[in-house]
């Protein structure tokens, strides 16, 4: 384990490194979690050393890791359904866990060559070029890849994940994980958070509201600069605002926090509606709803996704936005000291 910082407990950095054989790689800082699933999982591949030369390129060449491998995801599936042919993906064999493959696709999508210069533009701009149906296999959210977690293992995470500022993030959304699958509160109970040990995961109704909630505190480790993952292991909102008013010299309450949570998350979402961001971007990859098609979850019919519309219905009557666009209200934003952005 390698920390950012010496006095970190958490420390979840790392050095990697692979000594010899066909995917040698030199000490590197990696690789993360969510980037050793976009090239494990992600592709079918279980050769942990092509994984870690994988996420070593990316790295060098600057690409994100989860889009990459996201990417060469969705070309495998595509070429699975026979929607790109073998001369169409420059001669490669795009079979599931073809660890040369995989490789030789972070070249072509960091050099922009043959298929990878499609792949380069993500896979929303990808499946409307290749079009036959392939955006079935687009998994994402305004145009940002899904990371590693689903979201029918939980609907507060799914709902996140649709309503994201980013899109379908690792980041911002996670507080769903943490509160449908490890019932973490956060200390939010005392907010309009329900207590989590009440609230059964599969649950649809009621988790537009809870995910508004969790968002308004999930943004403050960004603003504060604080990692994450100290909320994630036990860093609770009261002691935000004991930390902030220690700090600081300044008498900060924990609803002062949360509400200038909601004021940034509100500011996020009008720097969207400005791009034409509305209620037809908070939607989920069709695929992302159904059922698992195989695995352990193949036979829960829980997971499926039922009732989005009225998840987000719940969301943005939860947010003050408007139902119909997905905008927020005149009132909402004069509340929260944004009227300038009317």
């Amino acid at each position: 384990a390698n920390p950012c910082y010496k006095g970190c407990v958490l420390r979840c950095g790392r050095i990697a490194q692979v000594e010899s054989g066909k995917w040698k790689t030199p000490e590197h800082e990696g690789s993360e979690y969510e980037s050793i699933c976009a090239f494990t999982f992600f592709v079918l591949n279980d050769d942990m050393d092509a994984a870690v030369h994988a996420t070593y390129l990316c790295n060098e060449y600057g690409l994100d890791t989860i889009s990459t491998g996201a990417a060469i995801a969705f070309a495998m599936d595509c070429y699975e359904q026979g929607m790109l042919s073998k001369e169409e993906v420059d001669g490669l064999d795009l079979t599931w866990g073809n660890t040369d493959t995989i490789v030789d696709m972070v070249h072509k999508i960091a050099k922009r060559e043959g298929i990878g210069r499609i792949l380069g533009e993500g896979v929303r701009r990808a499946s409307q070029k290749i079009g036959k149906g392939s955006d079935l296999f687009a998994i994402e959210v305004k145009g940002l890849e899904g990371p590693a977690h689903d979201g029918r293992s939980g609907k507060a995470l799914a709902i996140m994940y649709g309503t994201g500022n980013r899109g379908m993030c690792h980041i911002h959304p996670l507080e769903g994980v943490a509160f449908d699958s490890t019932k973490n509160d956060f200390g939010l109970v005392p907010y309009g958070l329900p207590d989590p040990q009440t609230v059964e995961r599969f649950a649809e109704e009621g988790k537009g509201r809870i995910a508004k909630t969790l968002q308004d505190f999930g943004i403050l480790p960004d603003i504060l600069g604080i990692c994450k993952f100290f909320a994630y292991s036990g860093l609770v909102l009261p002691e935000f605002a004991e930390l902030v008013s220690s700090l600081t010299g300044w008498d900060i309450s924990e609803q002062e926090l949360l509400n200038i949570g909601e004021r940034v998350y509100n500011l996020q979402r009008m720097i969207n509606v400005r791009e034409g961001i509305g209620r037809a971007d908070d939607q989920l990859p069709t695929r992302a709803c159904k059922m698992p098609e195989f695995g352990p979850y193949s036979s829960v019919a829980e997971c499926e996704i039922k009732h989005y519309e009225q998840m987000l219905d719940e969301y943005y009557e939860a947010r003050g936005w408007s139902r119909e666009t997905g905008i927020p209200t005149k009132e909402k934003l004069q509340q929260l000291g944004l009227g300038s952005f009317i």
